[in-house]
C-alpha cells in the first residue's frame, strides 16, 4: 500500500482536512483522480432543490418560485421554500434524509473508478478516523 499518514508519523491534524485531500496527501491517489471523483460526486449527489423536485416534494411552479426568491434574497433553497410556505420543516428534513441516504461518498466513487482498491479505502478510512479522533479529542 502507498504511504499513508498515521498517528505515529504525523501526530495529529492541526487543520481539519477532507478525506479526499487526506488520500492525496497520503499518496494513495493523485490530485487529478481526486478532482475527477469530486466532480462526479457533485454531479451524482446534486442539490437540495433538484432533490426536492425529483422526490415530488414540490412541483415545477413552486420550484421556480423558490429559485426566484432564493436569487432575490441570496438564501438557501430550503430557506426560500420555508419562507414561501412551499415546504414545511418536516418536508425539508425528509428530503435531506433521503439525500443523505443516497449520497455517494468520495471513497466509493474512487473505488468505482478503479482509482483506489477497496481494501486500501477501508484501511485509509480507519487511519483517517483514528487521526481525526486524536486531533479533535
Amino acid at each position: 500500500m502507498a504511504r499513508l499518514f498515521n498517528a505515529e508519523s504525523t501526530g495529529c491534524l492541526d487543520t481539519p482536512i477532507l478525506f479526499g485531500r487526506y488520500l492525496v496527501l497520503g499518496g494513495l491517489i493523485t490530485e487529478p483522480e481526486m478532482s475527477a471523483a469530486a466532480a462526479a460526486q457533485d454531479e451524482l449527489n446534486g442539490s437540495f432543490a433538484v432533490a426536492a423536485l425529483e422526490q415530488g416534494a414540490l412541483g415545477l411552479e413552486d420550484f421556480l418560485r423558490c429559485r426566484e426568491h432564493q436569487r432575490q434574497k441570496g438564501t438557501l433553497f430550503q430557506e426560500a421554500a420555508l419562507e414561501l410556505g412551499v415546504l414545511t420543516q418536516d418536508a425539508v428534513e425528509q428530503v435531506q434524509r433521503r439525500m443523505d441516504a443516497e449520497r455517494m461518498r468520495i471513497g466509493d466513487i474512487l473505488v468505482a473508478r478503479s482509482s483506489l482498491p477497496s481494501d486500501h479505502l477501508r484501511d485509509a478510512l480507519r487511519a483517517y478516523e483514528t487521526l481525526r479522533s486524536m486531533s479533535y479529542s
